[in-house]
Parts: structure tokens; sequence; C-alpha cells
């Protein structure tokens, strides 16, 4: 994607743009959609990710979207993809998973990654989820509801840990 599509994009999707949209927050407890979206970072991720998916499902519908920045490769991952290729020069997401995910209103929507990306931030932006949760960050368009902060390198499985605890600390 050109350094002109990135500006675009960013310009068009503020962090405050559909805040007053989500609705009401249900405790963690009572939550029936959860979404969870990750940049591709190799089998062992997936893996503590399928730990993650399975560890919350009980009864829930959990959904994920796995970004994959390089153009280059094609995942092996049974997650729906969303590839920087299908993403236009001027920022328009071309992937029906991509629109069908971002379009679902998730209670809570969890990024699992260390980094957040120009692409992410803006999947985030433009989901409906009412509560996104991720690592904290100093930037100024943010756009999660409740941040967490770790260090990286206590592990992903650190930040899963530490992203249930504040999630079901959260009450109506």
């Amino acid at each position: 994607m050109s350094v002109i599509g990135k500006k675009i994009l960013s310009v068009l999707n503020t962090s405050t743009k559909e805040k007053n949209e989500r609705g009401a927050l249900k405790s963690f407890a009572e939550a029936s959609s959860i979404g969870i979206i990750y940049t591709y970072e190799g089998i062992k991720k997936e893996e503590i990710i399928s730990t993650f998916i399975e560890k919350i499902k009980h009864e829930r519908n959990v959904e994920s979207l796995c970004f994959n920045p390089d153009k280059t490769i094609t995942l092996a991952t049974e997650r729906p993809v969303f590839n920087i290729n299908e993403l236009s020069v001027l920022g328009k997401i071309n992937s029906a998973d991509t629109i069908d995910f971002l379009g679902k209103k998730f209670e809570y929507l969890f990024h699992l990654d260390f980094e957040l990306s120009e692409i992410t931030e803006v999947l985030l932006i433009k989901s409906k989820a009412r509560c996104r949760i991720g690592l904290h960050s100093n930037s100024l368009g943010n756009p999660y509801e409740l941040m967490i902060g770790i260090n990286e390198s206590a592990g992903l499985d650190n930040l899963i840990e530490q992203m249930l605890k504040y999630a079901n600390a959260l009450k109506q």
C-alpha cells in the first residue's frame, strides 16, 4: 500500500468516528459474541490463539480475523485472513470476510498483537465491537476502550491472561 493510501486511510478513519454507536456493554460473563483480531506471526502464535479461543468459547460465538502483512506468502490457517493486497491504494477493503467481520457487533474484541500497525488500527476503528481491548499505547488515536499495560517480554500468554482478568472485572 502506498504512503498516500496510508494517509488517506488514517484521515478517513479517526478513532472517535463511531464510538457513540456502540451501545451498552455487557459483563464479560454475559457476553455471547467475542471477536479476536491479530497479525500472523507463525505457528506458535496460532496455537496460543487456538488455546485462547477454546478457553473462552463456552456457549459463545467466538470469531477471529488474521491479518497477513506479507503479500508474498499465503497462510495455512483455519481462520479468515485479511491480506494486505486486499486493501486498495485508496484504503478500501476488498475482502468479503473482513467486511463481514467488521460489521459484527461483538461485545468484546481482543487485539492480540504487541504492535498496533496502521492497518490493524483501522480494522479496530471500523469494527462495531462495543469494547475493544488491546495493549496500552501512547499514540493519540488509540482505538481501544480498555488498554492493558504489559511489557512485550512477558509474552502473548501473559497479555491474554491480563486481558481476561480486566475484561472479567468490568461490570455493567
